[in-house]
């Protein structure tokens, strides 16, 4: 991995080298990652998560948009063996737990957890991924089963003003 050395003057210490991670260097080492045969989707994720850390743009990252750099697991597939897709292929990310717990193992989903979605924010905005977020696909439904009776119109236009009042 290509590093750039920052160095600092201390007095009490004299010159002191740090290392700094270059943007371009990591999104370079992450295309050759995922090209090589049989990259290791841990190595890719680390690699994700340095790049995140560096708040690329969709710019910085325009080589990646065709390589094959999302962990995702499939649905019917155990999680354990995550496979890598391009951005123009399907797969949902988790934005909310209920809905992570109500669709994992039926579709395919980013391999990264809730927390670590929130934390690659940054990352998932330069791809355009927030269309994808499940609270974003889904649409939740209620229904009464059985027969429904409205037994006063008066008490359903009072109820009705009182949710709206606490919805605000």
């Amino acid at each position: 991995m290509s590093i750039l050395e920052a160095k600092a003057f201390s007095p009490l210490f004299g010159t002191m080298k740090a290392k700094t991670h270059d943007l371009p260097a990591l999104v370079d080492k992450l295309a050759q990652l995922v090209s090589s045969e049989n990259p290791l989707v841990n190595d890719v994720k680390s690699l994700i998560f340095q790049i995140n850390d560096l708040s690329p743009s969709t710019k910085n990252l325009e080589s990646l948009r065709k390589l094959a750099i999302f962990p995702v697991t499939l649905a019917g597939r155990p999680s354990d063996s995550p496979s890598l897709r391009a951005v123009n292929e399907r797969f949902s990310v988790i934005d909310r737990q209920p809905l992570a717990a109500a669709f994992r193992g039926k579709i395919d989903l980013l391999d990264f957890t809730l927390e670590e979605v929130r934390k690659l924010q940054s990352f998932l905005s330069s791809f355009n991924l927030e269309g994808r977020y499940l609270s974003s696909v889904v649409t939740e439904k209620s229904s009464v089963n059985g027969e429904y009776y409205e037994r006063s119109r008066e008490l359903t236009v009072r109820l009705r003003n009182r949710a709206y009042a606490l919805a605000r």
